[in-house]
């Protein structure tokens, strides 16, 4: 359950979801479906307490019908070593950890992307700002190339951000 907020700019529109949910996992069925990319989000406030990194890696399994994307926001992951801890198998990890605040460990949140070994992807640095905690990635699926970007705007920060953002947006 959400909402969705559309913003169209010169170069490209911005669709945003605001989730809530609740995953219950069955072993009776699968979902999604078998086809299509399946990406998600998720915020763990602490990937390290109460064995939330299990918890991620038996959601991104999903009873061998595996998650190819997932998003992690709120991870608490700063450092190099904290990513190293993160690793699952089958796939790779991609963390913000340039972020130009990031000895602000108060604000900063720390973003997790797991991608899975079938997928093709690169990461875009040259289009994350310094300013904000953004993952972006060139992915090829199927024959189709397009970009997606995992970021988290923290509730505390000022107008200033949605301007960083839209310069973020226009590169």
């Amino acid at each position: 359950y959400g909402n969705t907020n559309i913003r169209s700019t010169k170069k490209v529109t911005l669709i945003f979801f605001h989730f809530f949910f609740i995953i219950m996992v069955s072993v009776k069925s699968q979902w999604p479906s078998e086809n299509g990319l399946r990406v998600g989000a998720l915020n763990v406030c602490d990937i390290f307490n109460d064995g939330k990194l299990e918890n991620v890696s038996f959601l991104l399994d999903n009873n061998g019908n595996h998650i190819h994307i997932m998003g992690i926001t709120e991870s608490r992951c700063f450092t190099e070593e904290h990513v190293n801890r993160c690793n699952i198998p089958n796939y790779d990890v991609e963390a913000s950890l340039s972020v130009s605040y990031a000895n602000d460990t108060i604000n900063k949140v720390g973003i997790l992307v797991y991608i899975h070994s079938d997928v093709a992807y690169k990461r875009c640095t040259e289009l994350e700002h310094p300013d904000i905690e953004c993952i972006w990635l060139k992915v090829k699926y199927h024959n189709i190339s397009f970009l997606i970007g995992q970021l988290y705007r923290n509730g505390t920060y000022d107008n200033a951000w949605f301007t960083r953002f839209e310069y973020m947006m226009d590169k």
